[in-house]
């Protein structure tokens, strides 16, 4: 008995050890396709709102952010935990690049070997869990989750997800409270860095069917799995496993009722008038097989894809009648093959919160969404593999090591594309030449360098491409202002308004112009929505108090300055403002200055 115990133990550190080096290997390599970002710079798309031109984020880690932090809905979402891992780098790094972008990077190596280690404790198999792990850490589909610096939300959750479903497994396998408890507080964090894994009730109910096999007899349930289901019967087992997540399941609905409120208020979400429920459930169906499309052959990846204008309808039921096919064939082998019924359930289910149903932002899909769910795939296409005929695996396995290598160099390739923004759009440019976001975004960064003839083309086009696109407005009328045709800027600026009465910078540009013309009283009023729509925008309470100043309400005026200096206590202009406060102290409005 001594002798078999001995025997168990070493083989069990010969799998240890063994799985420690895979799990080395993997990240390795990781790293080194990766490690390009960080000569990478910030994009000029949500970067700007979530880092740059954010005072919290400057500010760093303070008792101010802190509170901020959990209480705004600012960038339409509530993630309080995002905001602290960015103030956190902002308060040890500063506002550089490389380190927010080393931090993904780190983050993503580390829910690679969680994936890796959660499958190898789950199922017992060590290649196809590697598996896995490889296909998840080196998808072209997955670099802009990390290589964004925007996208911290993303990783993250996926981090504190991936440390739910191990604790969750330690449960199953040990029956012990504290690593339920361990679960359900992990979930809690996910969901605080972004409300893509609502989903998670429904992932672990799959893997106590495979592989925890908690839904077998007591007898078919593996030695392994302490935390076994007394009913016989198939459906009080279920409803007992499906009670026991109640605690995960109303995370997930507190998550989602802060989730739409928050972009409700921030006005991302787009309402019924504009997107019929027809066109969501034919822009769904499309998504999904354009992912799995995607995830065989990632060609053609960019940063924004628009929403179609129309759909075809046979097009759409033909994916339709797919779909079905597909599911019904996982019915079929349910029992033969579990791994099949649990990796697509695990894709249709986590893809579900960001299908489109529920459309935010004017995106039909985004590479982003797919960093969780295509570990569903992954699942099938590693176990359909190891369980191939053994006259085919030799091939199968060398398929697989050239596939590997192919998706590490499409990945080493898409992450070069967001070197910086103009490489960025350009490839997008490349891909989708009618794409008015890139279209805009690549005439932003021009504009940012004082290109104003390359920069104004671009922003022609995206408007041709969609005529209410109010940010290629807005940024028109910018040109027009600073070639001094007033007119046909503010002309722009009243377009982008009507077509997005939440576009801060149009608000507050059309109030500097208005400014200049003599327009006090209007441009008090354009800089107050400006304050109104973005809280911390210290530019538009600076152009505000001097407004205020030079009208003789000093009273009025000291209150925006104090409020600037709340936000920046080092503000060099609200400090010499405060300073000037004085009522025989006249202020002109000579310094105004459109921004970029």
């Amino acid at each position: 008995m001594e002798l078999a115990e001995r025997v168990h133990a070493a083989v069990a550190g010969i799998r240890a050890r063994k799985i420690f080096w895979i799990g080395v290997l993997v990240a390795t390599a990781t790293v080194a396709v990766y490690l390009q970002v960080l000569g990478h710079t910030f994009v000029n798309y949500d970067d700007p709102v979530y880092i740059l031109d954010n005072p919290y984020v400057a500010q760093g880690l303070s008792l101010s952010s802190l509170k901020w932090a959990f209480t705004t809905s600012y960038a339409a979402n509530w993630h309080p935990l995002t905001w602290l891992s960015l103030f956190v780098d902002a308060s040890i790094f500063g506002i550089r690049p490389a380190p927010f972008l080393f931090t993904n990077l780190l983050l993503h190596v580390a829910n690679t070997c969680l994936l890796l280690g959660i499958l190898r404790r789950a199922t017992g198999t060590t290649w196809r869990s590697a598996l896995v792990a490889a296909l998840f850490a080196l998808h072209p589909l997955h670099v802009e989750s990390v290589a964004w610096a925007s996208e911290r939300k993303d990783v993250l959750c996926t981090f504190f997800g991936f440390l739910c479903i191990l604790a969750y497994v330690r449960y199953v396998q040990l029956h012990r409270r504290p690593w339920y408890g361990l679960a359900v507080g992990t979930m809690a964090l996910s969901l605080m860095a972004k409300p893509m894994l609502v989903t998670l009730p429904g992932i672990l109910l799959l893997l106590d069917y495979w592989p925890l096999n908690r839904y077998g007899p007591a007898g078919e349930t593996p030695d392994s799995c302490r935390a076994k289901v007394a009913p016989r019967n198939g459906w009080q087992r279920f409803v007992r496993l499906a009670v026991e997540k109640w605690p995960f399941l109303v995370l997930s609905i507190m998550s989602v009722i802060l989730t739409l409120h928050a972009q409700s208020r921030g006005g991302a979400v787009r309402s019924f008038d504009r997107v019929s429920l027809v066109q969501r459930a034919q822009n769904s169906a499309q998504s999904y097989a354009t992912y799995l499309e995607k995830a065989v052959w990632p060609r053609d990846l960019c940063v924004f894809y628009p929403y179609p204008e129309s759909f075809r309808l046979p097009h759409t039921a033909l994916l339709l009648a797919v779909a079905m096919g597909v599911t019904c064939l996982v019915v079929l082998w349910l029992r033969r093959f579990p791994y099949v019924a649990v990796g697509w359930s695990w894709y249709v289910g986590t893809l579900l919160p960001v299908i489109g149903f529920i459309q935010v932002g004017g995106q039909a899909l985004a590479d982003r969404y797919t960093y969780v769910p295509l570990i569903g795939i992954f699942i099938v296409v590693a176990w359909g593999i190891c369980e191939a005929p053994v006259r085919w695996r030799r091939a199968a396995t060398g398929a697989t090591l050239v596939v590997l290598l192919a998706l590490t160099m499409a990945t080493w390739r898409q992450i070069s594309y967001w070197k910086n923004s103009e490489s960025l759009f350009r490839h997008t440019l490349d891909v989708m030449p009618y794409n008015h976001v890139a279209n805009n975004n690549l005439g932003v960064q021009l504009l940012a360098r004082n290109q104003l003839d390359e920069a104004f083309p671009c922003f022609v086009k995206a408007v041709a491409v969609k005529p209410t696109f109010a940010e290629a407005h807005a940024n028109l009328g910018i040109v027009y202002g600073y070639r001094g045709n007033f007119e046909s800027a503010l002309e722009h600026f009243g377009i982008a308004l009507r077509s997005n009465p939440r576009n801060a910078d149009a608000w507050f540009n059309s109030g500097v112009l208005m400014a200049r013309l003599g327009r006090l009283a209007e441009a008090e009023g354009h800089f107050r929505e400006t304050t109104t729509l973005r809280p911390t925008d210290l530019q538009a309470r600076y152009a505000l108090a001097l407004l205020l100043h030079g009208a003789g309400r000093d009273a009025e005026a000291s209150e925006q300055a104090l409020v600037i200096l709340r936000l920046k206590p080092d503000h060099r202009d609200g400090l010499a403002l405060l300073d000037k406060l004085r009522p025989q102290v006249p202020a002109g409005i000579g310094g105004f200055e459109i921004r970029k």
